[in-house]
């Protein structure tokens, strides 16, 4: 394990090591294969990050973080923690400082964990820094979910007997994506047989004509 003296003499050396170069110490200008001082060539040349194990107590939240964490989904993600691992390293600045990943660190000290995988972004300005503990948070907001293939997935999952709750989902949320879709209790033509459909013009002759529901010929 390497300790936050050792993890911020490894951010001081990796800017020298820059300068030395010839090159300015990493900061927003900063762009191509050097982007990122502490990505190295992993098996088969491809990139690899270096994940590196810090103390919890060592960790220092970013003292304007605007995201707010309730205790109900710190114990969500603690309980995603029991079940699949720590999967997702906290991202760090050069000091130790917490770029994203508040609520693990938070779920981490819930069950007990003393020291976390940890990813060093030393390379960010602190203007990038600032800007990056927003977007983090806020472009993950903008995804939406394909209910047929969510409702898809977790059927499998229920059929499987797997807990539901380490998905994130709280029981009204199952009960409403998988509830049948409720029929108007006074329509007494639910198909809409014999109602209007549409319309459509004909190719040829251009007149326009209106299609209506008919019940399939059984």
């Amino acid at each position: 394990m390497v300790t936050a003296a050792e993890f911020k003499k490894r951010a001081t050396e990796d800017g020298g090591k820059a300068r030395a170069a010839g090159r300015a110490a990493p900061g927003p200008a900063r762009r191509g294969p050097e982007l990122l001082p502490s990505i190295k060539k992993g098996a088969g040349g491809h990139q690899a990050y270096d994940i590196v194990m810090i103390q919890v107590d060592e960790l220092t939240p970013f003292a304007n973080n605007a995201r707010t964490h309730s205790e109900s989904q710190i114990e969500k993600i603690a309980a995603s923690i029991q079940e699949f691992g720590f999967t997702n390293p906290v991202l760090v600045d050069g000091n130790c400082g917490i770029i994203a990943g508040h609520g693990r660190v938070m779920a981490a000290r819930l069950l007990g964990i003393d020291q976390v995988p940890t990813l060093r972004l030393a390379h960010l300005s602190k203007s990038q820094i600032r800007a990056y503990v927003i977007a983090d948070n806020k472009l993950a907001l903008d995804a939406g979910w394909d209910d047929d293939l969510l409702r898809l997935e977790l059927g499998m999952l229920r059929d499987e007997e797997f807990e539901l709750g380490l998905t994130g989902f709280e029981g009204a949320e199952l009960d409403a994506l998988f509830a049948e879709p409720a029929e108007d209790p006074g329509d007494d033509n639910p198909g809409g047989i014999g109602k209007p459909a549409g319309n459509v013009t004909c190719p040829s002759c251009g007149h326009e004509f209106q299609i209506v529901a008919h019940k399939p010929v059984e």
